[in-house]
């Protein structure tokens, strides 16, 4: 008998998502910043090709802000210019990409 609801496969895909995040997240604390930028950019470019997330929003940052914030904190004005033009791609308008933005092309 299968069990499996039809949202099961995005339900794991987006799990997927988060864990890779989370994964990025611990290389650049742990001061491995290009292989948390290579984990953060991954993860971004799966996201793509997600479906939106049925139910209320996730609370989560979108992956290529993250990234975004993450090139900004590196000093990569021009990559992070790029990733929060994609973010906004993804979600026109959202407030903290445009924030992003603005200060990656000062």
């Amino acid at each position: 008998m299968n069990t499996e609801r039809p949202d099961d496969h995005e339900s794991a895909a987006w799990l997927d998502r988060a864990i890779a995040q989370g994964e990025a997240v611990v290389a650049l604390a742990r001061g491995e910043r290009e292989r948390g930028l290579d984990l953060l950019r991954a993860a971004a470019e799966a996201e793509q090709s997600l479906p939106p997330p049925f139910g209320p929003p996730v609370l989560a940052k979108p992956g290529f802000e993250l990234l975004a914030d993450e090139y900004l904190a590196a000093g990569r004005k021009a990559e992070a210019a790029q990733a929060y033009r994609r973010a906004l791609d993804a979600a026109p308008g959202r407030r903290r990409s445009v924030e992003g933005l603005a200060l990656a092309t000062r």
